[in-house]
């Protein structure tokens, strides 16, 4: 309850005056105190007993005589009593003791009014979340009016400006009318809406006196038996409608006096500024909502630096994404620990200088993961800057770019590998057509020359020469993917069981060769020639590996993929799949080799050692057979390649007693080309 000394000494005053005889008494003749109507109201708003309904809060108790009548504390005052007392008055007598009451009864509507703003204003200030249903309680008995309620101003859609009742105060016998007064088109109350847009308090007095401007208005009001109407309106500190707050009186009309508007109006105040809080609070639940779903979804983890205090707030995905524990609040420096040490200076002398001057920071950078490994990411973030422009708080997103750098690496690869093919198919194509002249004609002049002629021997290495040569046009026709191959379905197993021999000798004494065949004789369709070619290279590529020697495992067995798997040749789509293994014991690679193994004419021999071409054969036959190529090495570790083929069904394709290994057609796959295709 506020404090009112004014009103309550004024009440004071009058109730002393009460008591003093009346004007021309004389000092023997006795005193009678008369209770007059308005002094009734004060003893129920001062003294009433605690159980009355209508009391709004208790007082000391006083002794003044009990009211005869109940009558609401809010409104007009009484009329005029023209009925004298059983003592004689005059005529300035009894102007007197009218203004006495008349003064009186404005004390205690002053008082109830003032108690309703206080009291209105503690229930706002406490945040109840039936602050408006107790308000509307409060006013609703305080004016002694049959109904209080709100109405709200919905969302305005293609449908228009919508209205509903969302809170309702009914006296006791009152039906209530909130149910029926739900999501109502404005336009159905044109004068009504415009008065309350305009900013207008609609004071009606006896609603059978509005006038045919006010007909659909009257016609509702009638229907629900309302006899008087006020109306105040919600407006936001814009001034924009938010609403509007209303008493009805279905009893009989009823006069608004200026003082009751008044105070209302100032209520009505107090419920637009709690709506528009609501409002706010609302809109920011909503907000919150929509970033924490928002960082749920995206994989990139969202921070907010106050660059003041250091602290660093973290979403969820630090955890998801990153591998770190969930910390929620962090520090910079925790940050930047995570930054490779090769990049966190530079990262952060960036950073410096986009805080220096710029709207906008973005860096690309490693940071380590939970795992331990790192992780390529895209920092990019919103520089806020206070009144003087000094930075003041950074917010943004940091994403795991892996991936996608990955991917683009292995583009920019096939790319060069494509470009590098087409040059070595163009080259091998006309070198071929020279080379088949020179096998010819050597051939030719050897048979014309007996092997005791002096040219003989000559003859022997030009042709030898000449066929080295088809060999390494060979591999570039199969680098660049126009070898023609002659396909046809083979056991995987039954070829390399064949080759073990021959790898032996290939290998040395020094290097232990490892055969582990599971799965059967796993049938695949590729060419036999160029399926060995590939077992061949591999294993010459691990010895070389091995120059003290070690150990050689070849495997084959039968795969299942389930989901798509990235290999350094492409994506390996989900099926069934032969897979062959070469594996050594070797030196291993470090990355920036293993990203280059498979480029034409790279390698890390001596001269005279190797042409860089062994690995680049692999690939291209095996992307030309529909396999694909994936190669695990790592310093120390050793090196293992493996070859995945398309499986076929057993017996799709092999005729009736084809041998283990052997091909299902005759093999007719020559190095160089002859004239016609060229």
């Amino acid at each position: 309850m506020g404090e009112m000394p004014d009103t309550l000494g004024d009440a004071g005053r009058l109730l002393k005056k009460q008591r003093a005889p009346p004007p021309g008494a004389t000092a023997r003749e006795p005193h009678r105190r008369r209770r007059p109507a308005s002094a009734r109201p004060a003893r129920r708003l001062l003294c009433g007993p605690s159980t009355s309904p209508t009391i709004l809060w208790s007082a000391p108790p006083c002794h003044l005589p009990t009211p005869r009548r109940a009558r609401p504390l809010m409104g007009p005052a009484d009329p005029p009593s023209h009925k004298s007392g059983p003592e004689r008055r005059t005529g300035s007598d009894r102007r007197a003791l009218e203004a006495e009451r008349v003064a009186r009864r404005e004390v205690e509507a002053s008082l109830v009014r003032e108690t309703a703003l206080s009291r209105a204003s503690a229930l706002l200030t406490s945040g109840s979340d039936d602050a408006l249903s107790q308000i509307l309680e409060i006013v609703g008995r305080a004016t002694g009016v049959s109904r209080t309620y709100l109405f709200r101003v919905g969302q305005r859609g293609h449908d228009g400006v919508r209205l509903s009742n969302t809170h309702e105060w009914c006296a006791e016998g009152i039906p209530s009318q909130i149910h029926l007064l739900d999501d109502l088109p404005a336009d159905a109350f044109p004068w009504w809406m415009k008065r309350l847009a305009e900013r207008d308090t609609l004071a009606v007095p006896d609603v059978s006196l509005l006038g045919a401007e006010a007909r659909a208005e009257r016609e509702i009001l009638e229907s629900q038996g309302i006899r008087a109407v006020l109306a105040m309106p919600l407006l936001s500190r814009e001034g924009s409608l938010l609403g509007f707050m209303g008493f009805d009186e279905v009893s009989s009309p009823r006069n608004w006096t200026t003082a009751d508007q008044r105070a209302l109006r100032t209520i009505a105040q107090m419920v637009a500024r709690e709506l528009e809080r609501r409002a706010r609070e609302e809109a920011l639940r909503k907000s919150e909502e929509r970033y924490r779903l928002a960082t749920l979804a995206t994989r990139d983890v969202v921070y907010d630096w106050d660059l003041s205090s250091g602290v660093l707030l973290l979403s969820p995905a630090v955890h998801t994404v990153l591998g770190h524990p969930l910390l929620g609040v962090a520090s910079r420096d925790w940050w930047d620990g995570k930054i490779h040490p090769s990049e966190v200076d530079l990262i952060r002398e960036a950073r410096s200088q986009a805080l220096a001057g710029r709207a906008i920071w973005e860096g690309e950078y490693r940071v380590l993961r939970g795992d331990g490994g790192y992780a390529q990411v895209l920092d990019r973030g919103h520089i806020v800057r206070g009144e003087s422009g000094e930075p003041i708080r950074m917010v943004g997103a940091v994403s795991d770019v892996s991936e996608r750098r990955h991917m683009e690496e292995r583009l920019r690869h096939a790319q060069k590998m494509e470009a590098l093919g087409r040059l070595a198919g163009g080259v091998a194509h006309d070198f071929n057509n020279l080379l088949s002249v020179i096998l010819g004609s050597t051939e030719f002049l050897l048979e014309a020359t007996a092997p005791e002629d002096p040219r003989h021997p000559d003859l022997l290495e030009l042709r030898a020469a000449a066929q080295h040569g088809a060999s390494l046009t060979g591999q570039l026709l199969a680098l660049s993917r126009k070898q023609v191959l002659e396909r046809q379905v083979m056991e995987l197993g039954g070829v390399v069981k064949q080759m073990q021999r021959l790898l032996g000798r290939v290998l040395g004494a020094d290097i232990k060769l490892w055969a582990d065949q599971k799965g059967g004789g796993l049938p695949v369709m590729a060419d036999r020639n160029q399926l060995e070619q590939v077992v061949l290279n591999l294993a010459i590529n691990a010895r070389d590996a091995m120059p003290k020697g070690g150990t050689l495992r070849i495997f084959t067995d039968e795969f299942h993929l389930d989901t798509d798997m990235e290999t350094v040749s492409g994506t390996l789509r989900p099926g069934t799949y032969a897979r062959l293994g070469v594996e050594d014991s070797g030196e291993g690679m470090e990355p920036e080799i293993l990203e280059r193994i498979f480029e034409p004419f790279f390698t890390t021999k001596p001269d005279g050692k190797g042409t860089g071409l062994g690995l680049a054969t692999v690939y291209g036959i095996i992307q030309q057979s529909g396999g694909r190529v994936q190669v695990v090495s790592a310093p120390g570790s050793g090196t293992t390649f493996t070859i995945y083929l398309p499986l076929l069904p057993e017996g799709d394709g092999v005729p009736h007693g084809a041998q283990e290994g052997q091909p299902a057609g005759p093999v007719g796959c020559t190095a160089v080309e002859s004239r016609r295709g060229g």
